[in-house]
This record gives C-alpha cells, structure tokens and sequence, in this order.
C-alpha cells in the first residue's frame, strides 16, 4: 500500500468491498447497502487507488477478485465480522458487579426493608436510598 495513502484509507470502503466481493456485482452490492451503482462503483474505485492495484477484474456480466482483491477480502472480512458481532451482541447484565444505580418503588415504611434485604441479595454494597 502507498504509505501516503495509508494514512488516509477509508476504512468504510472495506465494507463496501466486502459486500461487493461477495455479490459480484456493483449493483447487487449497491442494493444490499442501500447505495446507488454510481456510489459503489466510486468507492471501488478509491479503494483500489488506495491499495494500489486492481481488486476486481470483470468476468462476463458480474466480477471476479483479482489475486489483490482475495487476498484483501480473506484479510478484511474476519476483521469485520468481528466488529460487528461486537457492536450488535447484547449486553450481559450482572448484578454481582454492576455499577448501575437501581431504585425500588416502595413507601417509608416498615414495609420497604424487605426491599432493602432483596437488594442486599443481589448486591453486598445496596444501602438504603431515603427520598
């Protein structure tokens, strides 16, 4: 890669070559990212100046990877995958070791110790809240 391009790689570019290498096709991979053809067809082109070689070469009516484009796709695709089971997975909650602030509906009556001991259970630092 051209080292003064390297610094100014769009990362969002792998995404749309991801895609696109995985349809075959800039409209297909234009579709699937809710982008235009046009749109598709630019950010490849970007893509391949930044990394300094063809990534696709056309193969009838779709395309195909060059040797640059799987080797890119076999590198970029995990690497993705990965980010986004990171940013979509759901939290696990764990009240053991939560730092979250939880306030139980009750009166202030003898009544709300019960409340105060079944925060206890769940946490050794619950104290009572008055207010």
């Amino acid at each position: 890669m051209n080292p003064v391009n390297a610094r100014d790689l769009d990362l969002n570019l792998l995404r749309v070559f991801v895609v696109t290498a995985e349809a075959g096709s800039v409209t297909a991979a234009a579709e699937r990212l809710y982008l235009t053809q046009p749109a598709v067809s630019a950010a490849m082109k970007r893509l391949s100046s930044a990394v300094g070689a063809p990534l696709f070469a056309r193969a009838g009516r779709g395309l195909t990877l060059t040797a640059r484009g799987e080797l890119l796709l076999g590198r970029a695709r995990p690497h993705l995958e990965a980010l986004l089971a990171a940013a979509l997975s759901p939290t696990v909650f764990d009240p053991k070791t939560s730092e979250r602030t939880v306030r139980l509906p009750g009166s202030p009556t003898p009544a709300s110790p019960g409340s105060y001991r079944l925060c206890c259970a769940c946490s050794p630092r619950a104290r009572p809240v008055s207010g």
